[in-house]
């Protein structure tokens, strides 16, 4: 079971805040990568451990998910970020004007 937790940060370090949860999806897609393509080579190779297969194949699925997860809350934090950008754009606007 996953749940959310929020927090707050700086509107500086927003950028940084997403770009470490990207870093670690990024990773967590690699490894899954890896987990599959070692039980397609077992395969390939006509291993007959076809519970490690299985296993390797949930753990990837499962990486896969959680990476899948965290950059869906990266899109929407930036989409956040990007409006209040743009607010704060137009409020100094405003006060040229």
């Amino acid at each position: 079971m996953r749940v959310k937790i929020a927090y707050t940060v700086g509107l500086e370090e927003v950028e940084a805040e997403v770009q470490q949860i990207l870093s670690k999806s990024i990773n967590d897609i690699q490894e899954a990568v890896n987990m599959a393509t070692e039980a397609c080579t077992k395969l390939d190779k006509g291993d007959t451990d076809l519970n490690y297969v299985i296993l390797n194949l949930e753990k990837a699925r499962h990486l896969l998910f959680k990476a899948d997860s965290n950059i869906g809350d990266c899109s929407e934090i930036i989409s956040g970020y990007s409006k209040v950008l743009e607010k704060a754009a137009e409020e100094g606007n405003d006060d040229n004007t």
